[in-house]
């Protein structure tokens, strides 16, 4: 009977909605300008603090390309900023703006998690390399496609990013750097 507790315990705390999840979802579903607000802002500080976790993880792992990461990193950085700034100019000031803006840097923060997690994994297994396959079954040039997609749009901070940061991947992995360039702007959503 004790065991049935413990289990049940068990079972409650970790697939049961914490209280402070629920509050953070009605905040997220909610069309209130001050909740969105603190949606956004739960959302990037809980990205933050991941992101953070992550890269000290890979900077305590990556031995002698620990300057070259955190040069990828500063790049993402500048570039997240100044993607983001744009979004919120965009919004014309305001609560709306801050919203905007912070969704944004969550957003992009949540992408650079990703890229940082597979940093160093094969990635053949990526849905890019998935469509990359089905196009050349369907009789498409593999080199033609990825050299279409490495080319990078006019972004300065884009393609500093991309750069730098297919350097060090190319340095942890077989990557080749136009494959990385073109699996990150397939991947761009923004």
């Amino acid at each position: 009977m004790r065991l049935l507790g413990i289990i049940l315990l068990f079972i409650t705390s970790t697939c049961m909605p914490t209280q402070a999840q629920v509050e953070s979802d009605a905040l997220c579903e909610s069309v209130a300008t001050p909740d969105l607000l603190r949606c956004a802002s739960s959302r990037l500080a809980g990205a933050d603090e991941k992101l953070n976790s992550v890269y000290r993880e890979k900077l305590s792992r990556s031995g002698d390309l620990e300057n070259n990461l955190r040069e990828v990193q500063r790049s993402w950085i500048r570039f997240r900023d100044s993607y983001c700034d744009s979004i919120r100019e965009e919004s014309a000031g305001g609560n709306e703006a801050d919203i905007e803006g912070n969704f944004c840097l969550a957003a992009l923060t949540e992408d650079r998690i990703g890229e940082l997690e597979s940093a160093g994994s094969t990635d053949s297994d990526s849905d890019f390399f998935k469509a990359i396959r089905s196009l050349e079954r369907a009789g498409y040039n593999r080199q033609e496609l990825i050299s279409k997609l490495a080319s990078t749009p006019n972004d300065v901070h884009w393609n500093e990013y991309t750069g730098k940061n297919c350097e060090f991947i190319g340095k942890v992995s077989a990557s080749e750097i136009s494959a990385c360039k073109a699996r990150l702007n397939f991947e761009r959503t923004y």
